[in-house]
Parts: C-alpha cells; structure tokens; sequence
C-alpha cells in the first residue's frame, strides 16, 4: 500500500497513478484496511480514470465491506458508509 501511496503522490519518486492502483489491488486482496478504503475513495474520485481499469460495483462494495468488518472503528464507519452513498448514487444512475 505504502509503495503505491507514494506514486499516487509523486514527490519522491515519478508520479504513476496506474502503477498505484494496481499495488492497491493487491494490497485489498491482503485485506490492508488503508488499500481496502483508499482504492474505492480514489476511484470514486475519477484519480485512475485514465489507467483502464473498471472495478465493478461489487468489488468496491466488497473492499468498503472488509473495511469495515476489519476496522470496527467508528471514523472508519463512517468513512465506508459515506463511500457506500457515493456507489449508491453512482451505481443507481448507470441502471
């Protein structure tokens, strides 16, 4: 998750968005809780628009769901549900 954080933000090393949704990718499947809300935030947000990558409503449910049964912490709660509205808004109006 760190390595991809740091290319998202490019000051120390080459910006590279692409490269850092792809390290996230894998670092939700390891089920790290900054990756599993990180990844749905900034997708949400158009930052890997370009990469190529579709995620589809079931897999950024899935992360935001981990999210929170890992966390059981209340900021991450309502971060998760806040991220749930935006997919629900989002989702509702591809239908």
């Amino acid at each position: 998750f760190v390595v991809g954080y740091i290319q998202m933000l490019g000051q120390t090393i080459d910006q590279d968005t692409c490269g850092a949704i792809e390290l996230w990718q894998r670092s939700a499947r390891f089920r790290r809780l900054a990756a599993l809300v990180s990844l749905p935030y900034h997708y949400l947000r158009g930052d890997f628009d370009d990469c190529g990558v579709e995620l589809s409503e079931a897999e950024l449910r899935a992360y935001l769901g981990e999210a929170k049964r890992l966390s059981g912490d209340y900021y991450v709660g309502l971060l998760v549900d806040e991220l749930e509205a935006k997919l629900d808004v989002r989702f509702s109006s591809q239908q």
